[in-house]
């Protein structure tokens, strides 16, 4: 099994009050790690955040809400997440031999 994918939500004072900790990877979640990655020019939209902030919460089977995730993360946590989803992804579809979405091949 890989290495946990951890996030920690903090109280006003910056406390922490709970670490959420997943390591596999579902199926629903290979599907949808495309849409929930940082956009190649890596800039964010509202719609990008939003469906990063979905996807975070659904991927810690909404042990929190959004609002949860708003008032009580760590932006880089919150974006690290997503990243290491959407790049274990990636690793598993290499590892397969399954070709990797818009990566061209150098050979023309």
């Amino acid at each position: 099994m890989s290495e946990p994918i951890k996030i920690t939500l903090y109280g006003e004072n910056g406390e922490e009050i709970k670490t959420y900790s997943r390591s596999h990877i579902s199926w629903e979640f290979f599907k949808r790690s495309r849409e929930a990655g940082i956009p190649k020019d890596g800039s964010l939209s509202a719609e990008n955040i939003k469906i990063i902030q979905e996807f975070v919460c659904d991927f810690y089977d909404n042990q929190f809400t959004i609002e949860d995730l708003i008032k009580g993360s760590d932006v880089g946590e919150v974006l690290r997440v997503a990243t290491k989803v959407a790049f274990r992804v990636l690793q598993i579809m290499k590892e397969q031999g399954i070709a990797l979405p818009n990566v061209q091949t150098a050979a023309k």
